[in-house]
């Protein structure tokens, strides 16, 4: 389905039910795609700076290795 723009539409309609339900930012872990998620309007962020939710969460206390790229965006 690659170039048929569905990827695009599920991202668009994840980030309108993330603001509708009042989600202030969306973190993340990549080892691969920093330059897609930056074009999207994620920014880089040290591990230390993740809420204590985020940062106790299994991705970032086993299931992702410590040189994932963490990157925040901020909704509305």
């Amino acid at each position: 389905m690659q170039g048929t723009g569905l990827g695009k539409a599920l991202y668009a309609q994840a980030l309108t039910e993330a603001e509708r339900g009042g989600t202030r930012a969306l973190y993340l872990l990549t080892t691969t795609a920093e330059p897609l998620f930056a074009r999207a309007g994620f920014t880089k962020v040290n591990r230390e700076n993740v809420p204590g939710a985020v940062g106790n969460s299994a991705e970032f206390r086993s299931l992702c290795p410590v040189s994932a790229i963490c990157m925040v965006k901020h909704l509305r």
